[in-house]
């Protein structure tokens, strides 16, 4: 799934009568990938001003511009809302987020040491044959001349200052001691580590800095960017394509929060991995003692049939002593005139003991392993 492209970041203070906005990334509507759903970047604004009835707004920049339709009505609602707004210029403010910047109120517009305006008449894509393209040039002046307006009225120029300054087309590029100059800024502020860098070679923009492009082509994304963002969504607010949201104070104080939550998450770990090593240990035990237990009810059932052929030994020996002892003689003739459990003696010369004789070797064996009796005097 694509990460969820995040247009706005809102955070209120704890006491509710500040709201914090960020504008890092472009000021275009979009799609909330996990809806599906069209952002309105004006209306949730709008929304989230309402609902938190604040008496400052605090308004942080890092962008490169975007749609001048809903900047202008951005800088509009701000400007005429109930409430104090002070706005801080992080990175660049380009284009349509210059004008959101002009919403500050007097004197509460703030710019970091190594920042940037970037100003130039609107623009826009058009097809159509001649006539569509001089009507679109009709209203690009106009929009353009709403926008000198603008800068005008914060600065204390005129608007022809500025119309004049693009109509050669190109982007202007100001730094944040020129804004100052111009009236364009109020305060300049040290910047946290280093101002984060952005893609400004495929950016589509006039006149760029040779230092602010990169050599790759691709962000430079320097390690204070790295631990800003880090910072950030450890506070749980939006951070998108650069910029930094926070002070280097409250970077710091994340830093410690986030390096007792490692410790903590490293601690949790290594708990772990000795519970998963007992769990092993218990694993093994259990499986030895199930191979023990199997083999005792192997040996169980396995003495179990050779005490049950051992026992039908037993019934067939008895019932051979049975016969046998069915007759007194030893060659099995009843002796005649014999009573029951009487012991007769067949006294012919050559015939064999009967079983049930004392001097039978059986009788005398048992005889022998019987205890003898005491006798009493």
């Amino acid at each position: 799934m694509d990460k969820k492209k995040t247009y706005l970041g809102i955070k209120a203070s704890i006491d509710n009568s500040i709201l914090e906005l960020y504008f890092t990334d472009y000021i275009y509507d979009g799609i909330d990938w996990y809806t599906w759903e069209e952002t309105n970047m004006v209306q949730d604004t709008i929304d989230k001003i309402k609902a938190a009835n604040p008496t400052t707004i605090k308004v942080t920049i890092n962008s490169l511009g975007g749609d001048v339709m809903i900047g202008l009505a951005l800088y509009n609602y701000l400007k005429n809302y109930k409430a104090d707004v002070e706005v801080e210029i992080i990175g660049f403010a380009a284009s349509i987020a210059s004008i959101i910047a002009m919403s500050a109120t007097p004197g509460k517009l703030k710019m970091a040491k190594n920042s940037f305006m970037i100003l130039h008449g609107a623009s826009i894509c058009c097809v159509g044959n001649a006539e569509d393209m001089r009507e679109t040039a009709d209203v690009l002046d106009k929009i353009s001349g709403q926008m000198a307006e603008i800068y005008a009225a914060y600065s204390g120029k005129t608007a022809k200052y500025y119309t004049d300054m693009w109509s050669d087309g190109d982007d202007h590029w100001l730094t944040a001691t020129e804004c100052k100059a111009e009236g364009l800024a109020d305060e300049l502020i040290n910047a946290t580590l280093a101002t984060a860098r952005v893609n400004l070679a495929s950016s589509g923009f006039k006149n760029i800095p040779t230092g602010l492009i990169t050599n790759n082509k691709k962000p430079n994304i320097t390690m204070a960017f790295e631990k800003t963002l880090k910072a950030a969504k450890a506070q749980s607010f939006a951070v998108v394509d650069g910029g930094f949201l926070l002070s280097e104070n409250d970077l710091n104080n994340n830093d410690a929060e986030i390096t007792r939550l490692d410790a903590a998450i490293d601690s949790a770990n290594l708990l772990n991995q000795q519970g998963q090593s007992e769990v092993t240990k218990i694993t093994a035990e259990l499986a030895t003692a199930t191979t023990a237990k199997d083999a005792a009810e192997k040996a169980v059932k396995e003495n179990a049939a050779t005490i049950t052929t051992q026992a039908a030994k037993i019934v067939k020996l008895e019932a051979e002593v049975v016969k046998l002892g069915a007759g007194a003689s030893g060659n099995g003739t009843p002796v005649p005139g014999a009573k029951k459990d009487e012991v007769i003696t067949d006294t012919k010369p050559g015939a064999k003991i009967s079983l049930m004789h004392p001097d039978h070797p059986i009788n005398q064996a048992v005889t022998a392993r019987l205890p003898k009796k005491v006798e009493q005097k």
